[in-house]
């Protein structure tokens, strides 16, 4: 399925391959799309059949989106999920990211947006971005995908603990938790100050540690700058003065700007 599914391009890294490599003339006979595949990011989809599975289920709704679309959508959730996952692997070392967190952030990348798959193609083709509720529904269907994942399978305890904390990272990648919303004011520092209904919420939850919380938050940052320097069927991609405004007004913790700036590097796919 591996195979099929990807061609590895060793000369460029690029979502697209260059038109002298070998390969490229069976990719186009397939019609599929081209993503480079970091060793770290190969290594957890062959493991892992469950990934292997969210990533077929993304390609085709993707290669149904970009049919009704003449190729204005262009597999946009196919490549977003593989992008965040290899951004992951390659900033990792540098940003002191705990090895097993890299790991979890992987799996987080390509299962993250799998529950648009049960989402009506109008939604997803429109040229316009997802309402806040649409966003909600597609988080909702991608922990209920991997809840149905967890159903299925017989967990060691170890195991069940790493599927919850994959789940807790799935389900808020939108939430920029323990950020300011626009207008919440701000303690000296960056921290937002919280409501008691924010307190109250954030004590219910369980406590993963925060080698998870730095994960789920890590999260964050890398898929929303994967989407702002991406072009969508609703937009072009941003600039780079752009996208450091844009994630600086978002992470405002006085350790965001060293991540954020580790984003902005030349990532070379």
């Amino acid at each position: 399925m591996l195979e099929r599914l990807f061609r590895r391009n060793n000369k460029e890294r690029s979502p697209h391959l260059a038109e002298n490599d070998e390969s490229a003339e069976a990719v186009k006979k397939e019609k599929l799309p081209v993503v480079f595949l970091s060793p770290a990011v190969k290594e957890e989809l062959e493991k892992n059949s469950f990934l292997q599975k969210a990533v077929g289920d993304i390609y085709e709704l993707d290669d149904d989106l970009t049919a009704r679309t003449g190729g204005a959508y262009n597999f946009d959730t196919y490549k977003h999920s593989l992008n965040i996952a290899n951004l992951i692997a390659e900033k990792a070392e540098k940003l002191a990211i705990d090895p097993a967190a890299a790991k979890l952030m992987i799996r987080a990348a390509i299962m993250h947006d799998v529950g648009k798959t049960k989402m009506p193609a109008e939604v997803l083709t429109r040229p316009t971005s997802l309402t806040a509720e649409e966003k909600a529904v597609h988080v909702r269907e991608s922990v209920k995908y991997l809840k149905d994942v967890i159903a299925q399978k017989s967990l060691s305890s170890e195991e069940a603990e790493e599927f919850e904390k994959l789940l807790y990272i799935v389900g808020g990648h939108h939430n920029e938790d323990g950020y300011p919303r626009k207008g919440q004011e701000r303690r000296r520092g960056g921290e937002p100050i919280q409501s008691e209904s924010e307190r109250r919420s954030r004590s219910r939850r369980r406590d993963f540690g925060p080698e998870t919380e730095d994960a789920r938050r890590f999260f964050a940052e890398f898929d929303k700058y994967e989407s702002l320097r991406s072009p969508r069927v609703y937009k072009g991609s941003r600039t780079a003065e752009e996208i450091e405004s844009l994630l600086s007004s978002i992470f405002v913790r006085s350790e965001d700007g060293k991540r954020i700036e580790a984003l902005l590097e030349k990532t070379p796919y």
